[in-house]
């Protein structure tokens, strides 16, 4: 699954399963550092269209910019819904790895 699909925004994508995106993970529940967060399971398997490319990002604890160099994307309407996080309230958008997604038709 080390294919680049080079995703842009509008383009119809469908979540690979979960046995699919976890056959990506490391030990840690990683791929290439960045967390399969259990409130995507959600997500396999339906269609959703980009949103964004991710280039980078800026973290909250510190202000520290950092450069994604592995294809990611945010998909439009797909948001955490803080179900496993105390009920939070953010809809904080989900990070996807090229790796956990596949191009589609609407």
């Amino acid at each position: 699954m080390e294919e680049v699909l080079d995703l842009q925004p509008g383009e119809f994508v469908q979540v690979r399963s979960l046995e699919e995106i976890r056959s990506t993970l490391d030990e840690n529940g990683k791929y290439k550092g960045l967390l399969f967060m259990p409130e995507m399971e959600d997500f396999c398997g339906k269609k959703c269209r980009v949103f964004k490319k991710v280039r980078s990002i800026t973290l909250e604890s510190n202000g520290e910019v950092r450069i994604l160099r592995s294809p990611t994307v945010f998909l439009e309407g797909v948001y955490c819904d803080g179900k496993r996080h105390s009920d939070c309230d953010r809809s904080c958008l989900l990070f996807w790895r090229e790796a956990w997604l596949k191009r589609t038709e609407p």
